[in-house]
């Protein structure tokens, strides 16, 4: 089987999506945007999410890949002939070749050369072929049919001939002769024209890799626009039932579990109405009630408070300030050393990208070079060029290897993600801008404490000035001095609160633990589950969000590229061995020692 076939039918037996992605590279040399697009629902379509385009996977095709031959035979070609509708070539005209040796074919622009050409790679089943049309120049009545052509060979010494019709099979022979011009150059020869030997088809593996690393980034994206916003069922939140639930919430979670806890029987309406009438009769229970509620979201709304404090306080600036200072003072010395770098070497050798290219040469060196020190052992190639490395270069990368594990540049590494994450990023993504959430409970604090409402939105309203200055001074790898902000008003919250959960106490001392328990528990049960009824589709909605993200996961986990790079290894372990490649070397070696350029 050759190496097309065999990658053909192992992606075949992998998935649908991947027979697919198959069947598009044995057609063609590269995957187009349009083509990853596809691939991209096919593999949302794997993990269990429909594709409204209604596209679905074509596995690859047996036919049209191109035939490894039988053990032992040779095929030749030795005519084309009988041209027909092959651009502007006339049907008497035809090319002869040796079977053995090399054939030269040359002539004036426009004597027919790219249309045999293009005639040959279509029969050949050449990965990238061209269009053909007919005799532009020639006025016909009839649309002119395929372009066609016979074919003369010679297989292990028998002549043999077919015809070849576009758009149809060609005889199966055909498909061992490899066709090599300028269109199809890149299976052979690399971008930096580094020729090297690539098995043919080996490409198609690299192709995939690609698609599904654009792929798992789109995914990622999609993912993470798509977050839902549980905030509406906020006002469910609480220590019964009903709360116990939507906390709980995810795709496990069965939609008639929350449909039965949404509907109250008859019985049970009677029920929270006669509690009601109960609690409404004792005037002290019923104020102790609409303080506590009012006590619990005064509560909610300084803990968010308080966040905010912790995060863009002084006490938090400061600390802020000398990490940064810290940053900073680190990345000083880190220009100082890659200073060493300044003569001879490239502007940006030693800078933060030039870092990260270096770390991805480290770790791609372990695959070809195992445990040996980077960059590999003596006589070792570049892992960049991938060209032998003089004792110079290989000095150089290990200079570069030495300045890379200084003990200045970890630090600045550590010290560089711990600004990032632990000051920086809940910094700027601080909810300055949307507090408070809850609206309705600013205009209730106002008409009990009218003075607190303005003093948290002033104390609030600079924090977000502040929080701005920070995001602007950050890429100077300094916080400057920062405006002052009014005293934090949390601390006479938590001064509010414990004089409302006094009154509270002094409120509830005329019921007994037991009544209050039996009655206050029960109404508390019954009224979250009313609660609920009218954010029933929210919850559902949440149900089936998780459940989308749960599948998104899995589409993500279908992209990771690590099989087809063992896949990769395997082949290319099995069909590139060191004495073919030496023998492709020397052969290479001939041709430039006997070259008369």
């Amino acid at each position: 089987m050759s190496l097309i076939g065999e990658i053909a039918k192992w992606a075949d037996a992998h998935s649908a999506w991947m027979s697919d992605g198959a069947r598009r590279l044995v057609q063609q040399q590269s995957l187009s945007e349009s083509d990853v697009d596809d691939l991209h629902a096919l593999i949302k379509l794997a993990a269990k999410l429909d594709d409204p385009s209604g596209r679905q996977p074509v596995r690859v095709n047996a036919g049209a890949i191109p035939s490894a031959g039988v053990a032992g035979s040779v095929v030749s070609l030795a005519a084309i002939r009988e041209p027909k509708n092959l651009n502007a070539i006339g049907e008497s005209e035809s090319v002869t070749f040796e079977p053995v040796g090399l054939n030269v074919v040359y002539g004036y622009n426009g004597s027919g050369k790219s249309g045999y050409a293009r005639a040959l790679k279509r029969a050949c089943s050449a990965r990238e072929v061209e269009d053909i049309y007919p005799n532009i120049f020639v006025e016909t009545i009839a649309p002119p049919g395929p372009a066609s052509a016979m074919f003369e060979w010679v297989d292990s010494g028998m002549e043999q001939r077919g015809v070849w019709v576009d758009g149809t099979s060609a005889p199966s022979a055909l498909s061992q002769i490899a066709v090599f011009d300028s269109h199809c150059a890149r299976v052979f020869v690399d971008e930096q024209a580094e020729i090297a030997f690539i098995p043919y088809g080996m490409d198609m593996l690299t192709q995939m890799t690609s698609a599904l690393v654009k792929i798992q980034q789109r995914l990622e994206a999609e993912r993470r626009q798509a977050k839902f916003d549980r905030s509406q069922l906020e006002p469910l939140a609480g220590n019964t039932e009903v709360g116990r639930l939507i906390s709980t919430l995810n795709r496990k979670t069965k939609p008639e579990l929350v449909r039965k806890l949404a509907t109250l029987s008859e019985a049970e309406n009677d029920e929270l109405n006669h509690l009601r009438d109960l609690l409404q009769n004792d005037v002290a229970l019923k104020q102790a009630k609409q303080l506590r509620l009012f006590a619990t979201r005064l509560e909610s709304f300084n803990r968010e408070l308080k966040n905010l404090s912790s995060l863009l306080g002084d006490d938090a600036m400061h600390k802020m300030r000398e990490k940064f200072k810290e940053l900073h003072a680190l990345h000083i010395a880190s220009q100082l050393a890659a200073n060493a770098f300044s003569e001879g070497f490239l502007p940006g050798t030693g800078t933060e990208p030039w870092e990260q290219l270096l770390k991805s040469a480290i770790n791609f060196a372990q695959i070809p070079y195992g445990d040996d020190q980077f960059p590999g052992p003596d006589g070792a190639s570049c892992v960049l060029c991938q060209q032998p490395l003089s004792a110079e270069a290989h000095s150089r990368l290990k200079s570069f290897l030495k300045f890379l594990n200084d003990d200045s540049q970890a630090r600045l590494a550590k010290c560089r993600k711990e600004v990032n994450e632990d000051w920086y990023q809940p910094v700027a993504s601080a909810p300055t801008s949307n507090f408070a959430a809850d609206k309705v409970f600013v205009e209730e604090l106002a008409e009990k404490y009218p003075e607190m409402p303005a003093r948290v939105a002033g104390y609030v309203g600079a924090l977000r000035e502040r929080q701005q200055r920070i995001i602007q001074m950050a890429p100077t790898r300094v916080i400057g001095e920062l405006p002052p902000i009014p005293l934090d008003p949390s601390a006479d919250l938590d001064e509010i609160l414990e004089q409302l959960r006094l009154k509270i106490a002094q409120l509830e001392e005329k019921l007994t633990p037991e009544q209050q328990a039996e009655k206050a528990k029960r109404v508390l049960e019954l009224e979250a589950r009313l609660k609920l009824q009218p954010l029933i589709d929210v919850a559902l909605l949440a149900i089936a969000a998780d459940e989308w993200d749960s599948r998104m996961g899995d589409a993500i986990k279908l992209c990771h590229t690590g099989f087809l790079t063992k896949k990769h290894s395997e082949l290319y372990e099995k069909t590139v061995t060191a004495d073919l490649q030496r023998s492709m070397q020397q052969e290479l070696g001939r041709v430039n020692t006997n070259s008369n350029y």
